[in-house]
């Protein structure tokens, strides 16, 4: 069972993984409140892209208009092609009507919080295996998409007017770094799923047929009876059943062959019901030679009225009672050899169940020898050794998680900067939102550094209004019909290409 959860986890992880970086998956992190009280913001929810969307389901969808990806419920289907969409939280639908075109996914799991911890897990510090292989692989299908559509999706933390559910990229990586962890967090599940399978087998299988016989013990049976119909002669030998209408005693012998020690014999019995229960035969003795016998007279009645008795006394009741004649040889070494020679006895007679192969018992050795054939697996129609299958797991997964690690630090190092520094310092009064650009006649004021900024808010007790668009850091203040603005590589173009607001650049001293 345990095996078995393993491989289905693999499959499940590898299945995610592989929707993910086709585009047919993606991970989608909720704001706004426009679908409570089922989803609230910071809840993770992963779409699946369909053939099919139904009134009822909740889809991901890019809008034109609100420039953003919006996750709302289908309301309608028209005849042309477009769909209503209106958040749960709300009274009115969208304003737009998108088609297919415009889906990336419906809802296939949502987990509550969710987006908190891959926020957690996305951060420099926080890089683990587990939100590369997610995060990544989301935010390359989400890439995917974007060239398919050839449209622009813009994801931000603010409410818009028609408030929807927006939806940001799970990390702020570039595509090729994205594309890198993916590939790697892939290889890392294969060389799990290697791992696991590789070192549940055998490096080599056990060759017994070529180890000689450790010991064996030969049993033999006879019985002597009057002259009848039913037999040829007076004495009964094996493997002929034993008749008890004309004798209930039997003479049982074992050869045993093998290394010396001492040996014991008893009589095991046991009915359909469950019940057993053993009967001493011969006491223990030693021997000090390869060959031992021992012979012993079975009561057949005496052995019958017990196991009836039994039965009686627990109200159910024995039709037939099974007989193991049980040899236990223990070798000078401290092995123990415990062959059975078993019966089958009914009021009618006594019969052996396994035919004369079973008189015979032999114990061979079973040490791996030399040129033992190894154990292999079975991998994309070839036989791979277990040994090969090893080493390639751990290859794999060193390899994956050196590179890994070498993106994380890459990303770490490209975080690093003056923007960090401010979100770190002045995340008590910074408020992420979207980008936007200023009314027309409303002054701009560029100011020459944060700390000028930080002062103006604290002065007027105003949140700066922040947000990241082409690697360029935007801060902003609000007052009065002006916005005062500070931007880190404000060399930068905007992202859109356009020209911007026009501004004034003034210096501000407070």
């Amino acid at each position: 069972m345990r095996k078995l959860a393993i491989w289905a986890t693999s499959t499940v992880l590898l299945g995610v993984l592989a929707g993910l970086l086709t585009g047919t998956l993606a991970l989608v992190e909720t704001y706004g409140n426009s679908m409570e009280p089922r989803m609230v913001a910071g809840d993770l929810v992963l779409v699946r892209a369909s053939s099919t969307y139904e009134v009822g389901d909740v889809v991901a969808y890019t809008s034109p208009e609100l420039d953003r990806t919006v996750l709302h419920r289908v309301t309608a289907v028209h005849g042309d092609g477009t769909h209503t969409f209106r958040g749960d939280n709300t009274n009115f639908d969208d304003p737009e009507r998108p088609t297919q075109r415009d889906f990336i996914g419906k809802e296939l799991l949502h987990v509550p919080g969710g987006g908190i911890w891959t926020d957690r897990l996305s951060s420099p510090v926080g890089v683990a295996i587990v939100a590369f292989a997610v995060l990544a692989s989301g935010g390359t299908a989400v890439d995917a998409r974007r060239r398919r559509t050839k449209r622009t999706r813009k994801t931000h933390m603010a409410q818009h007017v028609a408030p929807g559910r927006s939806v940001r990229p799970a990390s702020g990586w570039s595509p090729p770094w994205r594309t890198t962890a993916a590939v790697a967090a892939a290889v890392l599940c294969v060389g799990l799923a290697l791992g696991v399978t590789s070192w549940t087998r055998p490096t080599a299988k056990a060759n017994t047929a070529a180890g000689p016989v450790a010991r064996s013990v030969t049993f033999s049976y006879q019985a002597d009876v009057p002259r009848s119909p039913a037999y040829d002669a007076t004495r009964v030998t094996e493997p002929d059943p034993i008749f008890r209408r004309l004798t209930d005693e039997v003479t049982v012998r074992y050869a045993y062959q093998g290394t010396p020690g001492a040996a014991s014999l008893a009589a095991e019995l046991s009915t359909s019901s469950g019940w057993h229960a053993r009967v001493p035969l011969l006491k223990r003795v030693s021997f000090d030679t390869s060959e031992h016998t021992a012979t012993v007279s079975l009561d057949l009645d005496r052995l019958e009225r017990k196991a009836f008795a039994a039965a009686e006394a627990i109200g159910i009741p024995a039709t037939q009672v099974d007989i193991a004649v049980v040899p236990t040889i223990t070798t000078q070494d401290g092995a123990i050899f415990a062959p059975a020679l078993r019966f089958a006895l009914t009021p009618l007679q006594l019969s052996l169940p396994g035919g004369p192969s079973s008189l015979v018992v032999t114990e061979p050795t079973t040490t791996t020898m030399p040129g033992s054939p190894a154990g292999s697996l079975r991998l994309a129609g070839y036989d791979v050794p277990v040994a090969s299958a090893r080493a390639l797991s751990a290859a794999l997964i060193v390899g994956a998680l050196v590179l890994l690690i070498l993106v994380g630090l890459v990303q770490t190092r490209r975080t690093a900067g003056e923007a960090a520094d401010i979100r770190r310092r002045y995340a008590s009064i910074l408020l992420p939102v979207e980008p936007m650009t200023s009314p027309t006649g409303r002054p701009t004021v560029d100011v020459t550094d944060f700390a000028a900024l930080a002062k103006l808010s604290e002065r007027y007790g105003l949140m700066v209004m922040y947000w990241t668009r082409a690697n360029v850091d935007t801060f902003t203040v609000h007052d009065d019909g002006i916005t005062y603005r500070y931007r880190t590589n404000s060399s930068s173009a905007p992202a859109d290409g356009s020209r911007g607001p026009t501004s004034t650049t003034a210096e501000l001293r407070t």
